[in-house]
């Protein structure tokens, strides 16, 4: 859920989802099915905060997996690792300030330094060029 919002039932929905079922001519709570009288969509503050906490704070587990699985000496979870970071940039273009927070950029580019393998050097630099495609931090 992105956008929540309430009913005048107490039902809460994603606005998208719920717009769509107003669209399609629907007047009832999509829960209860009970007749709407009021239409009007309320914001769920409370319930967009604890999202939005609730993802920072998963992105910042993701990170510190991400970073132990680099550091484990094993090319198998280091690919998986820069797959994951590569998952993440391609999810939403914030995540590249959360990989820069992780200094995951500074631990790839000292592992790019020491591994003998080609492939992890060749994955290791898609990455970093996605994570610093039009991030100054990054840079």
């Amino acid at each position: 859920m992105v956008d929540p919002v309430s009913l005048c039932t107490g039902t809460t929905c994603e606005r998208s989802a719920i717009e769509v079922w107003f669209d399609d001519g629907n007047l009832t709570d999509p829960k209860t099915e009970e007749v709407l009288e009021d239409t009007t969509l309320r914001s769920n503050v409370r319930l967009r905060e604890s999202i939005v906490e609730w993802r920072e704070l998963n992105y910042c587990f993701r990170i510190k997996s991400i970073k132990e699985n680099l550091l484990s000496n094993s090319d198998l979870l280091l690919k998986e690792s820069l797959s994951q970071m590569q998952a993440l940039i391609r999810e939403n273009s914030i995540n590249k300030d959360w990989i820069s927070i992780g200094e995951l950029t500074d631990t790839i580019i000292t592992i790019l330094g020491n591994s003998d393998s080609t492939d992890v050097k060749m994955k290791i630099l898609i990455t970093l060029k996605d994570a610093v495609e039009g991030h100054a931090r990054n840079k």
